[in-house]
C-alpha cells in the first residue's frame, strides 16, 4: 500500500455544506466531451510511468498545494496510461477518497477551477479505465464543483473575474446537463475575466510561459466545447487568443522554443494548436513582460529586464538570441514543477537552474535593486541595474542587416562578475586564435572580445527534467574595466 497524506479533518459545518447545499443531482453523461488536445505531457510520460509503478505517495505532489489539488498530474498520468503504467483510476479514486468530500484548501475557487479543467481535458481516457461507480463519482464531483462555484465566485457588477475561474465555469456549464444553480454559459463572466486581454493587458504570473500557454490552451478548450455544442463563444475569447498568439509568437521566435531563464520549452504541439505568429504589436506585450525585442532581418534579440513581480524566473539583464528560426544564444532553462514532483532527484537541478548563473548575463555578483530597460531605437536595448553597492550596464546593438550584435557590459562593485553566454545544445564552439567559431547548422557565427574568453560546459533542461549538455562562453568582469564583445556571421 502506497503511503498517503493524512486524511484532513472536516468539520460539521463544512461537512453541511458540501453535502446538503451543495447536492443535487448526478449527471447520468456529459452533454459534451472537449477533445484531449495533446498538451506538454509526452515528454513527462517516461517520469510518471516511473512514479506509477514505483508505488509512492498518492498522489504525487502532495508538498504541492497547487499541483496536488489542481490536478497538474492527471496530464502525465493519462499518457504514461497508454503507455502500459495504468493507474490512472486508482489515482483519481485516491484524491477522491481523501479530498472529494470539502476541504478547505482542496475546494478553493481557484483550484476547484484547475481540477475541473483537468478532469474535462481527459475524462474520456479517464473514463474508459473507470467502472460505473467511479465514473459517476467523477460526473458527481463535477456537479458539485460547478454549484460550488457558482455560489462563491457568482457574478457580481464591477468585480475583477480571474480567467481560470471564469473559463472552468463555462466548461462546466456546457458540458453538464442544465442546472439552474450551475447557470448558462453567458452568466459566467467570461466575457468581463477575458476583457482585459482583448485590451492587451496581461495578467499577474504571465510572465511565466507556462501560464500563458496553459490559459491559451484552456481557452481554446472553452472554443471547442462552445462549437460543439453549436453555441456562439463571446467575441472576447477570439481577441484574448489572438492576445496570446501574438506574446506566445514573439517568445518563441526569439528564444526558439521559449526557453526562457528558469523555464523549460512546451510540446510543439501545444505551440502549433496555438498557431503563434510574430508581430510588431508583440514588442508593447514583452515590454508589459519587463523585456525588451530587437530584429533584423532572421535575427531576433531579447534581453529580460528583469523588472517584473514574478521573481522566480526573472534574471536580470539575461540574453537570448536566435537567427534563422534556430537558437544561439541562449538560458539553460528548468525542470517543471510537475516534473520535479513526479522525479524528486529533479529538484536540486530546478533549484540550481533558477540561479543567476543559469541566464546569459552578469553572474557571481548579487546586485539588490530595480533594474531598468529601455529601447531607445529601433535596433538598441539599453539595461540597467543598480543596487546599493552594485550596478550593472549592458548595452546590445543589433546591426541593420541583422549580420552583427555588439555589446558593451561594465560593473561598478567592490568585487568582480563574470559574464556568461549559453549557447544551444546544437551549437558546436572551438577556438580559433583571438576569437571562438560558432557552428550551428549551416550556419557559422564568431565571438570576439577580450583574451580572457574561456570555454566551459552548461547544459539545457527540459519540461520532463532531461538534462542536456552544452556549452557556455565565460568572460570575466572588472570593475572599472569595461568589456566590449562582438556576435557576426562569420564571412
Amino acid at each position: 500500500m502506497p503511503n498517503l497524506p493524512p486524511q484532513p479533518k472536516r468539520s460539521g459545518r463544512a461537512r453541511f455544506y458540501h453535502e446538503v447545499q451543495l447536492r443535487g443531482p448526478v449527471p447520468q453523461s456529459l452533454l459534451f466531451s472537449p477533445s484531449a488536445h495533446t498538451g506538454p505531457y509526452p515528454a513527462l510520460a517516461g517520469e510518471a510511468a516511473k512514479w506509477a509503478a514505483s508505488g509512492s505517495a498518492i498522489p504525487p505532489a502532495e508538498d504541492s498545494v497547487t499541483l496536488l489539488h489542481g490536478f497538474d498530474w492527471l496530464g502525465p498520468l493519462v499518457t504514461a496510461a497508454k503507455a502500459g503504467e495504468d493507474h490512472l483510476a486508482a489515482t483519481v479514486g485516491q484524491w477522491f477518497h481523501y479530498y472529494g468530500t470539502y476541504e478547505q484548501t482542496a475546494w478553493h475557487p481557484y483550484l476547484v477551477a484547475r481540477r475541473s479543467i483537468a478532469l474535462l481535458r481527459h475524462i474520456e481516457d479517464l473514463f474508459v479505465r473507470m467502472d460505473n461507480p467511479g465514473r459517476a463519482a467523477v460526473l458527481d464531483h463535477l456537479a458539485r464543483s460547478a454549484r460550488h462555484l457558482a455560489r462563491r465566485t457568482g457574478y457580481a457588477r464591477g468585480r475583477r473575474r480571474n480567467v481560470t475561474i471564469a473559463s472552468a465555469r463555462t466548461l462546466l456549464s456546457l458540458c453538464l446537463p442544465p442546472e439552474r444553480l450551475i447557470g448558462q454559459p453567458g452568466e459566467t463572466g467570461l466575457a468581463e475575466a477575458l476583457k482585459p486581454l482583448t485590451e492587451g493587458t496581461l495578467p499577474f504570473g504571465w510572465r511565466s510561459h507556462t501560464s500563458l500557454l496553459d490559459t491559451g490552451y484552456t481557452l481554446l478548450t472553452v472554443k471547442e466545447s462552445f462549437r460543439g455544442r453549436r453555441l456562439s463563444p463571446p467575441g472576447a475569447l477570439d481577441d484574448s487568443l489572438k492576445t496570446i498568439r501574438l506574446l506566445a509568437g514573439a517568445l518563441l521566435e526569439t528564444t526558439g522554443g521559449l526557453r526562457l531563464p528558469g523555464q523549460s520549452a512546451p510540446s510543439p504541439s501545444l505551440l502549433s494548436a496555438l498557431s503563434p505568429s510574430d508581430h510588431s504589436a508583440a514588442d508593447r506585450l514583452l515590454t508589459d513582460l519587463g523585456m525588451g525585442r530587437v530584429t533584423a532581418g532572421t535575427v531576433k534579440v531579447l534581453l529580460d529586464g528583469g523588472n517584473h513581480e514574478d521573481e522566480e524566473t526573472a534574471i536580470p539583464g539575461a540574453l537570448s538570441i536566435s537567427a534563422d528560426g534556430q537558437p544561439l544564444i541562449v538560458n539553460c532553462g528548468a525542470p517543471s514543477p510537475i516534473a520535479a514532483a513526479f522525479a524528486r532527484r529533479l529538484r536540486p537541478w530546478r533549484e540550481a537552474l533558477l540561479a543567476q548563473a543559469a541566464g546569459s548575463t552578469l553572474s557571481d555578483l548579487p546586485i539588490e535593486g530595480t533594474p531598468s530597460l529601455i529601447r531607445p531605437d529601433p535596433l538598441t536595448l539599453l539595461f540597467d541595474h543598480k543596487g546599493r553597492t552594485a550596478r550593472h550596464a549592458r548595452r546590445i546593438v543589433l546591426s541593420p542587416d541583422g549580420h552583427d550584435i555588439s555589446g558593451d557590459d561594465a560593473i561598478e562593485a567592490p568585487a568582480s562578475g563574470t559574464l556568461r553566454f549559453h549557447l544551444a545544445p546544437e551549437a558546436r564552439v572551438d577556438r580559433e586564435e583571438d576569437s571562438l567559431l560558432i557552428r550551428i547548422g549551416r550556419e557559422r557565427w564568431r565571438f570576439s572580445g577580450p583574451s580572457t574568453i574561456e570555454i566551459e560546459e552548461s547544459v539545457s533542461a527540459w519540461i520532463d527534467g532531461t538534462i542536456v549538455d552544452s556549452k557556455q562562453i565565460v568572460v570575466p568582469l572588472f570593475p572599472g574595466h569595461p568589456v566590449q564583445w562582438t556576435l557576426g556571421r562569420d564571412r
